[in-house]
């Protein structure tokens, strides 16, 4: 290198493509740009954007949720995403290195603060996954074993249910559908609800109402609900009773931690293919459930539902730091993994413009998936609702997971 210099006086020499910057080490980098932005594709998109986002919608102010969230999104979370690619690119290090590469040692306790942060999430994570997977087994033994879903309906032991109804109605045949048990829609101005929720005891009846009993005959939430509580985590009363293990989840569990393993064993090599499967089939399928979603009965007026703006939230900071919150997490800033991710990239690649896309990229599939959660559910999401939807779409047990 010192003759190259010297026979070239005022120049620079080119480091080599794969050089670290600073000490000229080579490093490992993703076989092509797709790769890269896959991966952070497949990392900022994850299952916040199903449970929490359309959540944060309903519940504080629909639409008018979405101007602090692109404000959000261009001020704080853009910049960071910004600044966390380009750090990674340029020093070719990750979050505990790129600090002795800017000559702050000092700060090397906030890449390791980073790093042990997502180490964390990595726990809970897994667990999600291991939840995925104990699905899917259980999915799969309903298929070959010919029987209907494990949440698929209670049948004869479905719950009675509490209807509150109007004393001069009560003794009317018709006031519960013979067919399902349920209330009958016709006569809906004779039953009482309270302002929020569901009555669960006879004492929340008012005067002039009575408490009427029925069975209904199909009770796919109920199911739902039992499978995931009395199943899937087995919950115990407490702290004080840890109660046996669960060999299905243990199973499922170390099933998730395996395939991580071998994901992440030859460091990029594999986890830069892994991710043409892993950041793309989950698009497939919000696809597919968007236009199922589009296709039910007054999908109309789910989007207005959820769209409908109400300014008035706006005047409260809370939901100015909620949505501010949600970009942080989305995203993924500030847990060093940007940084990591940017470090394989190609030395001159456009960092700018390709946190820009995958942010773009982001926000437009957690706006599908919101409409796919406002379409099925009317509610909020949680974890019962997703199977008890499926039920009704056609080769449900090839989705089932």
């Amino acid at each position: 290198m010192a003759a190259a210099a010297a026979a070239s006086p005022g120049r620079v020499p080119a480091l080599p493509e794969h050089a670290s910057w600073v000490s000229g080490q080579a490093r490992a980098q993703y076989s092509n740009k797709l790769e890269l932005m896959l991966s952070l594709v497949g990392y900022a998109v994850g299952f916040g954007n199903i449970w929490r986002f359309p959540y944060l919608v309903y519940a504080h102010g629909g639409g008018a949720f979405l101007v602090p969230y692109a404000l959000s999104l261009l001020f704080l979370g853009l910049p960071l995403f910004i600044l966390e690619m380009g750090l990674g690119q340029m020093f070719r290090q990750s979050a505990l290195g790129v600090w002795n590469k800017m000559d702050l040692p000092r700060l090397r306790g906030v890449g390791a603060a980073a790093t042990l942060c997502t180490f964390f999430i990595t726990l809970y994570y897994n667990v999600i996954m291991a939840w995925t997977i104990y699905f899917l087994g259980r999915t799969f033994g309903a298929a070959f074993s010919r029987s209907g879903l494990p949440w698929g309906d209670l049948g004869e032991q479905c719950p009675e249910s509490l209807l509150i109804v109007r004393r001069e109605a009560a003794q009317s045949p018709w006031i519960i559908d013979s067919r399902t048990g349920l209330f009958n829609v016709s006569h809906a101005s004779d039953f009482w609800c309270p302002l929020s929720g569901l009555p669960r005891s006879a004492s929340q009846v008012p005067d002039g109402f009575v408490a009427v009993f029925s069975r209904p005959s199909s009770c796919p939430g109920e199911a739902a609900v039992r499978f995931w509580q009395q199943e899937v985590l087995q919950q115990s009363s407490g702290m004080d009773e840890l109660g046996g293990i669960h060999w299905g989840m243990f199973i499922a569990f170390t099933v998730a931690w395996l395939l991580v393993y071998l994901t992440i064993v030859n460091g990029i090599k594999t986890s830069g293919k892994v991710v043409y499967v892993t950041a793309t089939l989950p698009y497939v399928a919000l696809f597919a459930f968007l236009v199922r979603a589009l296709t039910l009965d007054n999908a109309s007026l789910g989007i207005q539902f959820l769209v409908a703006p109400d300014f008035s939230e706006l005047a409260r900071p809370y939901v100015w730091g909620r949505a501010a919150t949600q970009i942080f997490y989305s995203l993924g800033v500030g847990f060093g993994t940007l940084i990591a991710f940017a470090s394989y990239g190609e030395r001159h690649s456009d960092y700018a413009r390709d946190a820009v896309t995958v942010s773009l990229i982001n926000c437009g599939i957690r706006r599908e998936r919101a409409w796919c959660a406002t379409q099925w559910t009317r509610s909020v999401p949680n974890r019962h609702i997703y199977p008890r939807r499926l039920r009704g779409v056609p080769s449900a047990r090839l989705l089932g997971p």
